[in-house]
């Protein structure tokens, strides 16, 4: 979904039957708009589910509070914002990212954080600028972030998770652990997902079923 930040006004709260949370009494107002947005696709997602909602709660962490029996996950940038959810006897495991293409300056700056040496050697042998891969895989490890973080239950690092294999034909990727992050989510297992993208941006998409 797009939306306008420009636009953006408390009321809208209410005329889209979203839930005001106290804890944006001081943010800005991008910050309330991205809020509104990530929140609005969410629950339309949900009613295709048969499943409706008064308020997608906000967690210690900021993560989403979903129905006991859903998994999902929400992304947005300052325009878009788009939200996946499932069935957990369907999906166990659901991640979702949105990102607008890094800029080549930027990548430079913050690579060293996202990345292995060996990630980095692969991204400048594929057919895509460097910034652009770096952008797809920080979504992809993002992504994966969302998905284990309902089972992991803390914030873990980018470089807890490694490239194993990117097809820009099939538009997919494979993601490898390389810590252990709980008795189940060990050091070497993969994690597959999709990725799609335009000129603006990409996304990211990992669905793992039981």
């Amino acid at each position: 979904m797009g939306f306008d930040v420009g636009q953006f006004s408390l009321g809208l709260f209410k005329q889209l039957q979203v839930a005001y949370p106290h804890s944006l009494d001081k943010a800005v107002t991008k910050r309330k708009a991205e809020f509104l947005a990530g929140r609005y696709v969410a629950q339309q997602a949900l009613k295709e589910l048969c499943i409706e909602v008064e308020q997608i709660a906000v967690g210690p962490s900021r993560n989403p509070l979903w129905p006991t029996e859903v998994v999902g996950a929400i992304t947005h940038t300052h325009q878009r914002a788009f939200a996946a959810v499932a069935l957990k006897q369907h999906i166990r495991y659901l991640g979702l990212d949105h990102e607008i293409w890094i800029e080549s300056a930027t990548a430079k700056d913050i690579k060293s954080s996202l990345i292995s040496t060996t990630e980095e050697d692969y991204l400048n042998t594929t057919q895509w600028p460097f910034e652009r891969g770096l952008t797809l895989l920080f979504s992809a490890k993002e992504s994966l972030f969302k998905a284990l973080f309902i089972e992991v239950g803390r914030y873990f690092d980018f470089l807890d998770a490694e490239l194993q294999d990117l097809c820009f034909n099939t538009h997919t990727f494979t993601l490898k652990l390389t810590t252990d992050l709980t008795p189940q989510l060990v050091k070497g297992r993969c994690f597959a997902g999709r990725f799609q993208y335009d000129e603006s941006s990409v996304q990211t998409l990992i669905a793992i079923e039981p």
